[in-house]
């Protein structure tokens, strides 16, 4: 594999790159992006399940894009974020998760007690 040794940024380096990536190495490139999106959620919020979260992109002809990330414990413990960058979007349901879950009568009652 040869390297590739540029000087760009931004939308010059993404051109770029859009033209010199091959099939696989772009799939892996975004593949990877979004695994490690999901790994920093999973490792703030460790009660996260792998099955219960998603991630899907749409792009429209008018170079509008948007993520959709879904995140949860289970089916019914979920958050959903929608917007235009992933590492936003991502914090955006993270932030709706805790605050669903912070926002319960049982995180202020205090433990039962065990009368034995």
């Amino acid at each position: 594999m040869a390297a590739m040794e540029v000087n760009l940024a931004n939308e010059e380096l993404a051109e770029y790159l859009a033209y010199n990536l091959n099939d696989l190495e772009f799939e892996l490139l975004v593949r990877k992006r979004i695994a490690i999106e999901f790994k920093r959620a999973f490792d703030k919020m460790p009660n996260l399940y792998e099955g219960a979260s998603t991630c899907h992109y749409s792009h429209s002809f008018t170079d509008k894009g948007e993520w959709t990330v879904r995140i949860g414990e289970n089916y019914s413990k979920s958050s959903t974020a929608e917007g235009e960058v992933l590492f936003r979007t991502m914090a955006d349901a993270m932030l709706r998760m805790e605050q669903r879950l912070g926002n319960k009568l049982s995180n202020l009652l205090s433990a039962p007690h065990n009368n034995d």
